[in-house]
This record gives C-alpha cells, sequence and structure tokens, in this order.
C-alpha cells in the first residue's frame, strides 16, 4: 500500500505540480523567487531531518515531511529551470518538449527510491 500511495503521488500529482507551476505566467517573470523557493524548500527539508534525528529513517513521521520538502523543492527547480529555457525557446515546440520533459523530470526521485529498495532487499 506504501509504494501504491507513493506510485500515485510521484507519477500523478507531481507532474500536475510542475504543470500548476509553469502555468502562472507571472510566477515565470519572477526568476529569482524561482530560484529561491527550492532553496528553501530544501533547506527546510534538511532541517526536518536534523529536527527528527535519531527517528530519521525509521518513523514514518520523522521521515516523509523531509523527503516532501525535497522533493517539492526538486519540482521548484525544475519550474524554474523550465521557465528560462521556454524564455530562450519561445516556439511552440520548445514549449511542448519543455513542459514534457520537466513533467518527466519529477519523477526522477521515483527511480532513485526504486533502486535503492531493490538493491538492500
Amino acid at each position: 500500500m506504501y509504494f501504491f500511495v507513493l506510485f500515485i503521488v510521484v507519477f500523478v500529482i507531481g507532474p500536475l505540480l510542475f504543470r500548476s507551476g509553469l502555468n502562472h505566467a507571472d510566477l515565470v517573470n519572477k526568476a529569482r523567487f524561482l530560484m529561491l523557493v527550492p532553496a528553501l524548500l530544501g533547506v527546510a527539508g534538511w532541517g526536518a531531518k536534523v529536527l527528527a534525528g535519531a527517528a530519521w529513517g525509521r518513523k514514518l513521521w520523522a521521515t516523509v515531511p523531509g523527503i516532501a520538502l525535497v522533493w517539492l523543492g526538486w519540482i521548484g527547480l525544475l519550474v524554474f529551470c523550465a521557465a528560462r529555457i521556454q524564455v530562450l525557446i519561445p516556439s511552440a515546440i520548445g514549449r511542448k518538449w519543455t513542459r514534457a520533459l520537466g513533467a518527466i523530470g519529477t519523477t526522477v526521485p521515483w527511480f532513485g527510491l526504486a533502486s535503492a529498495q531493490m538493491m538492500t532487499g
């Protein structure tokens, strides 16, 4: 059940969040804001890990918030990169490819998690 929920979050919610981030054209022009959000989310995820202490990795309540914050930071970074690429390549085909590859990029953490799970048994 745990992996099914995680699968839905990563493969459905992640691309939807990415698409939603790119659909806000007013944010695309605010490059500093788009650079700052992933950094703050990453630091918050690291802070959640530090605050969880010994429970990190052993208790779900201690691990999920930190991982979720880092994952949201990853999506924010993809939104920033895609927004900047769309400015550089303003054609319709460039926009389609940027959106497609960015949405695919949101799923990369799933493959890392699946690989780690496979290696540890």
